[in-house]
């Protein structure tokens, strides 16, 4: 495993995409002195698709372990292929992969790797198998022993955050609050995402007790930029605390936990309302079903949502991005910098065409107009 491997794989998990995308991109003509470098620059590539919920532009079937004969990248492509299954709703596939991905970590004495690959095959199987308590409580018991064994503290707050999700689902709330309250203050040891989930969950527990005062204030301290894994249950909380409207259907990336939790919520997506008549005719209006762009009554264009012109879109809604991380979410597996330049430049001004300068470039990041 490469240093520059290690570090790139860091910074994605500790929400350092900026980065990791830029060192990634920069390195697509030189990181290629190797068959199993090559494989570790793809790894990243797609590890940043899926971040950003970018599911479309990823040739799963490049996530072969028969392209090499190290265990540690064997484990990482098939940990990386089992990430795609489990955002993709496959689940059966998800655990399996999961699960052949822990025992090469083994192999690789990769013992912080394995308790991850290990909880999240449990996770997984959740879905497929529907065992008791009893059984569930024996599985999570071992994987914390192994964390407490090798001091792995980022995988043991998984362990007691899915036993708190379990409380609140049994309608614990106090239960589930206080499980996972005492790892809230432990931010070193947990990656950001997760930790921001953490806080949402908590915020529900608080709203579902009536209790809005400390609700909100755990919601206050989620930021603005965030994880594309966080996007959608931020949202969900925010439309349960403030009574607004969510349409699932407006997010890229919904894991199949936090799905479950709209449901039972008593959210449906919404139709196409009488509030649209309240707002300015200056906002741009786009329909992720149709692909329709409107202001007020004009027709401005159409986008499909998931073409690349929608992803780009997608993309930068949520934030400014760099031109390294457009690239390494849209094309993860394009190797030629001078290709990717081209097909690049010419999306942006096809949107821009479309959509009359839509996209502005700041000279250090591209974002979405605000006019």
């Amino acid at each position: 495993m490469t240093t520059k491997y290690k570090r790139s794989v860091a910074q994605v998990l500790t929400g350092e995409t900026k980065n990791a995308a830029s060192a990634v991109f920069k390195q697509r003509d030189e990181w290629q002195q190797s068959t199993n470098e090559v494989i570790e620059r793809q790894l990243i590539a797609v590890r940043l698709a899926l971040k950003s919920g970018n599911l479309q532009q990823i040739p799963i079937d490049s996530l072969d372990e028969r392209r090499t004969s190290a265990s540690y990248l064997k484990a990482e492509l098939l940990f990386v292929k089992a990430t795609y299954h489990a955002q993709s709703g496959e689940h059966p596939l998800a655990a399996i992969c999961y699960l052949q991905s822990s025992d090469y970590y083994r192999a690789s004495k990769n013992h912080d790797r394995e308790a991850l690959a290990r909880f999240n095959h449990f996770i997984a199987n959740t879905y497929v198998v529907k065992s008791d308590s009893l059984v569930e409580d024996r599985n999570l018991e071992e994987i914390i022993a192994l964390c407490r064994e090798h001091n792995l503290p980022t995988t043991e707050f998984l362990c007691h955050r899915h036993i708190s999700f379990r409380h609140y689902e049994a309608k614990r709330y106090q239960a589930a609050i206080d499980s996972l309250i005492v790892w809230i203050g432990r931010q070193e040891s947990i990656y950001k995402s997760d930790s921001e989930l953490a806080i949402l969950h908590i915020a529900d527990c608080y709203f579902e007790l009536d209790d809005l005062r400390k609700s909100i204030s755990y919601f206050d301290q989620i930021p603005a930029a965030i994880d594309e894994r966080v996007r959608f249950p931020k949202a969900l909380i925010e439309a349960k605390i403030f009574r607004k409207s969510i349409d699932i259907q407006n997010f890229p990336l919904v894991t199949t936990h936090w799905k479950e939790r709209y449901l039972k919520s008593g959210f449906a997506p919404k139709a196409k309302a009488s509030t649209d008549k309240t707002l300015s005719r200056d906002i741009l209006l786009w329909s992720l079903k149709t692909g329709i762009l409107a202001k007020g009554r004009s027709l401005q264009g159409k986008i499909k949502a998931q073409s690349l012109e929608g992803q780009l879109l997608r993309l930068l809604m949520d934030e400014p991005r760099s031109k390294s991380q457009i690239c390494e979410s849209l094309w993860p597996l394009e190797m030629e910098t001078a290709f990717l330049d081209d097909r690049f430049h010419q999306l942006v001004q096809r949107v821009n065409r479309k959509l009359k300068d839509l996209i502005l470039f700041d000279g250090h990041l591209y974002k979405l107009s605000r006019s």
